[in-house]
This record gives structure tokens, sequence and C-alpha cells, in this order.
């Protein structure tokens, strides 16, 4: 052990390699003692060299917290980690290594309960009774949710540009309100009806309407589709090229028009006995473009 001076400063001790200084001396060296009077003058807080636990007094826009090397920055409650800033600046929080600038692990939540804060991210209201919700369900679905958390059932409006702008699903370049690249399904209630809009290629598809049998409460049923080349089919699954093709497959009657300018009917009303029997008919023939004829027939 040695007794000294450091640079006319105060009395240095060195214990092993150690350095204990004085009073009123500087520390010169990572394994020297710091004196009171140096934490005191230096080590304020009102400077910007330490973060106390009770608070700081900021005095300009230089205090910051965080790290000078190239590690990351952890945050941890009860001796469990529960946000993470990487060194490359993602911030998560319940994971350790998130995959972009935010990513929350929230949990899994199969569906919202109406009336209970749920999910892994919200925004709130300042009274922080109401707000949209968000989730992630065990098979991989996502949803939104517009509620109270107070165990109030009421649920709210969820607005997608409210002041302006195309909304697009499935494309990035929508040109109406809601611009849909894809099939598009609208049910009603369990889907006892509904109607779809399927597309089949580039440019073509078809409208295809759906119900159920009210007397059955059987699953829904296509009963009606405006096809791609523009005719309208009814209780039917054969697209002629009529402009109406009505097959009343219950009391076998049906309704068939096409262009009038072919050989072909133009209009036809029946009553259709099965096995080509036709019980009743009107039937209008075409014969050329101003030329055809009435038939009237029963059986």
């Amino acid at each position: 052990m040695t007794v000294g001076t450091n640079g006319g400063t105060g009395q240095v001790i060195n214990v092993s390699g150690g350095q204990i200084g004085g009073i009123n001396s500087i520390p010169m060296n990572i394994d020297q003692a710091v004196p009171l009077g140096y934490l005191q003058a230096n080590y304020l807080a009102t400077t910007s060299l330490v973060w106390l636990l009770t608070g700081n007094s900021i005095v300009n826009d230089n205090f910051w917290l965080g790290s000078i090397t190239n590690y990351d920055v952890s945050f941890r409650t009860n001796n469990t980690e529960r946000i993470r800033i990487l060194k490359g600046g993602n911030v998560g929080i319940g994971t350790n290594s998130p995959g972009v600038r935010l990513q929350i692990n929230g949990g899994d939540q199969n569906l919202p309960t109406i009336g209970s804060p749920v999910g892994g991210f919200a925004l709130t209201s300042s009274n922080n009774l109401y707000g949209m919700y968000a989730g992630v369900s065990t098979n991989g679905d996502t949803w939104l949710q517009s509620q109270r958390n107070d165990a109030n059932l009421s649920t709210y409006r969820l607005l997608l540009n409210p002041s302006g702008g195309n909304v697009g699903i499935g494309t990035t370049n929508s040109k109406q309100k809601l611009d849909v690249l894809g099939n598009v399904n609208i049910g009603g209630t369990n889907y006892v009806s509904n109607i779809n809009f399927n597309g089949i290629g580039n440019y073509t598809g078809q409208i295809d309407f759906y119900t159920n049998n009210l007397i059955s409460d059987s699953a829904p049923t296509r009963k009606m589709y405006l096809s791609s080349r523009g005719s309208l089919v009814i209780n039917d699954t054969n697209d002629d090229g009529s402009l109406l093709r009505v097959n009343d497959i219950i009391s076998s009657k049906s309704i068939n028009l096409s262009d009038g300018y072919s050989s072909t009917q133009a209009i036809n009303f029946r009553n259709y006995l099965g096995s080509g029997v036709n019980g009743a008919f009107i039937k209008y023939t075409g014969n050329g473009n101003y030329t055809g004829y009435l038939s009237f027939g029963t059986n």
C-alpha cells in the first residue's frame, strides 16, 4: 500500500493496484474509487451523466437513456423481461426477437369478448372505457373489434378512411370506394342467403344468388346467377345463351328468352311434364330479322 498525491488535488491510497482518492481528488483511472465530493458535484439530478430512480431535473434536450455499445437494451419487472429494443432498432413487447419495428406478443384470443379488455393491442379513449382492440386467434386469424371494456355490451362503428379515400382488398390500385380483386360473398345471418361475386378470369365472372329452403332449413343453394355472357339463369345450371332462362324445378314451369335474330326460339313459356313432353306452352320463334311466328299448345 502506498500513499501519495493525485496531481495535487488530494491524497490517494493505492491498494492492490486500485486507488482510493481523497475527498478532493478527481478519479483518473477506471479502477479508482470515486470520492463522495466528486459524485455530489458531477452526478446530481441536473446533470446528463446519470438517471436517478427518483427522477431527474432535465435542463436541456441532450438527456437520453440507452447504450453506447452495439447491444440490445431490455426492461424488466418482477425479474421478467417485458420490453426489448434490439441493437438494430426493432422494439418487442412480450418478445425478445421482434422482426419488425414494433412487434407485440399479446397471447392468443380466439374471439373478442364484448365488454372486456381482450386481445394483444388496444387504442382506447381518454377515459379508458372503450376503444379498438386487436388480437390473434390460435388458428392464425386476426381480428379488430370496436367496443367497451367496462362490462357494458355496447359496440361501435369501425371506420375506414372516414375523411375520404378508397379501400382496396387484394389490390394496390383501388379505383372505387371499395375495390376487391377476387371473389366476394355477401351473406345474411348464418348465410341463409348470400350473393357471391365469382371471378372466373381477368375480365370474366358471374354473380351468384343463394337462398336456403325455409321449409327444410337446409343449407343455402344457388337459385339464380348472372353469367359472364349476360344470361340471367333462374333455378337452372344450363346457360344456353338465353337472355333469361327460368326453370321451376317444383312445378315444372319455365321461361326462356333468346336474341330473336336466329332460327331458335326467342320466347318460350311452358309447363314441362318431363320426358320431352310439354303440358302447355306459348312460344315465339323467329325466322329472320323481321319474320317469325307465335305458337300455342296444350297436351
